[in-house]
């Protein structure tokens, strides 16, 4: 199967889990292991949004299909956080079992 046929009958499915009204979505962040130290998860945030405001480093990420929403450490865990809530239902109304 061709990676483009795969991608378009897993989108397909995933469409089926989902509400017509719910956005699908992809996303990339860091992330660091549990307990590193507060003041080297700011270092690297603050060097992932410094990395984020070089015009042409954000550019290529546009070319890509990307948009760049750079967060703080708290936005992204309320972000994961709502999101893994948001799947977990998904998963329960689509009976998928853990494996």
């Amino acid at each position: 199967m061709e990676p483009e046929e795969f991608r378009e009958q897993c989108a397909a499915k995933l469409l089926k889990l989902v509400e017509p009204t719910s956005r699908l979505h992809a996303f990339v962040g860091l992330a660091a292991p549990r307990g590193t130290p507060k003041e080297i998860v700011l270092k690297l945030n603050e060097a992932m949004r410094s990395a984020m405001a070089d015009p042409a480093f954000k550019d290529h990420l546009v070319t890509m299909g990307m948009r760049p929403k750079p967060l703080t450490p708290e936005d992204y865990r309320a972000f994961l956080t709502r999101e893994a809530a948001r799947w977990k239902e998904y998963v329960k109304t689509a009976k998928i079992e853990p494996q």
